[in-house]
């Protein structure tokens, strides 16, 4: 293995330089300048604070219902009856009386009992 590694750096060291090319360099500076000329597009920066308002937007809707969610539940958890029930049953009586209206006995006859 120590033989190995001692050939691996001697061939690397005695490795030669590449060739000089102009034409190797000319590409390059010509994929360089065409990165440089590459902009993001317009359309990007106008859709992104939309977007990211209709996110914000849309998370703060789910929060909020899903909180009020557990809050609904609570409040029916109160409103179920109980199986005790407590019933009052109040009796108002009122006192009926019977007239009864008793003619007058006179002591004469009918007939002349009408010209009074």
């Amino acid at each position: 293995m120590d033989k190995w590694l001692k050939q691996f750096r001697d061939n690397l060291a005695r490795r030669p330089e590449p060739a000089f090319e102009a034409q190797d360099w000319q590409d390059m500076q010509r994929r360089l300048d065409r990165q440089d000329d590459k902009k993001p597009p317009v359309a990007a920066w106008i859709l992104l604070p939309w977007l990211l308002l209709l996110l914000s937007s849309g998370l703060n809707v789910f929060f909020y219902t899903t909180r009020q969610a557990p809050r609904e539940n609570a409040k029916q958890a109160d409103a179920r009856t109980d199986s005790i029930v407590r019933t009052r049953i109040v009796y108002r009586t009122d006192t009926v009386y019977k007239t009864r209206i008793i003619k007058e006995k006179s002591a004469l006859p009918p007939t002349l009992n009408v010209a009074r």
